[in-house]
């Protein structure tokens, strides 16, 4: 799972969330690509998914937006209850 690969990889942590549907910024050293930036976020079914995000982004609310096309002041993430 994503636990080996980060493992592996020792990504560096840029910005946690309180919220780990928001989730983490993390940057890692590819081979092909240094300096590459994830999403590492937790769905409703507590699942982890690590998404690419662009290297411009600094927060993982930032980067969560993104992945909606939206600004962070735009993005509410729902709840499900």
């Amino acid at each position: 799972g994503w636990d080996k690969v980060l493992g592996v990889l020792q990504p560096r942590i840029i910005d946690t969330d309180p919220d780990a549907q928001i989730g983490q910024l993390i940057e890692v050293e590819l081979p092909d690509s240094p300096k590459s930036r994830f999403l590492r976020v937790r769905c409703p079914t507590d699942r982890d998914f690590v998404l690419p995000v662009p290297v411009e982004m600094t927060t993982a609310l930032q980067a969560n937006a993104w992945t909606y096309d939206l600004e962070p002041t735009e993005y509410r993430p729902q709840r499900r209850t």
